[in-house]
């Protein structure tokens, strides 16, 4: 089937032509048979709803991972390129040739990369933060006084 450009033009122009010809009552419409005197083709259009294809992001609050560095490690692995460019540019400066700022830079590059991925791996996402907090509490508590606890339990009974 062709496309037609005129196809709803045309539709429409038999449709008006129908309805001035005929008349009711009119005798003379009834029995001429002309194309443009017939009865209008009434078809009913269904109208079907496209299916939307809708994207779901169900990313939502997680962490950003690039290559299997997560969250605050992609950061650490961007200052460790930072810093070891400017020790190469550093380095270079001074008059170190090329070759020795390779011998500086790569294998601390390398050694780092491996650190932090290794980090990454172990601890995941907050698992590091984690276990340098648990570094900071204190094991013991030390109290050679009975005061503050008495202080402690007298607000508790006011209460």
């Amino acid at each position: 089937m062709s496309f037609n450009p005129f196809h709803k033009l045309r539709d429409n122009i038999e449709a008006i032509r129908t309805a001035l010809a005929y008349q009711p009552g009119d005798m003379l419409s009834t029995f001429i048979k002309a194309p443009w005197r017939s009865a209008p083709k009434f078809t009913k259009k269904e109208h079907t709803m496209n299916n939307s294809i809708y994207t779901i992001n169900k990313g939502i609050n997680k962490s950003i991972e690039f290559h299997g560095l997560r969250a605050q490690y992609i950061w650490y692995f961007a200052g460790l390129a930072l810093t070891l460019m400017i020790l190469f540019a550093v380095l270079y400066i001074i008059g170190a040739g090329t070759i020795i700022c390779l011998a500086v830079c790569g294998p601390a590059a390398l050694f780092g990369a491996m650190k932090i991925f290794a980090l990454s791996r172990r601890y995941g996402e907050h698992g590091l933060m984690k276990a340098m907090a648990r570094k900071r509490v204190p094991r013991v508590l030390k109290s050679y006084g009975r005061r503050f606890f008495q202080q402690l339990t007298h607000k508790e009974n006011l209460l």
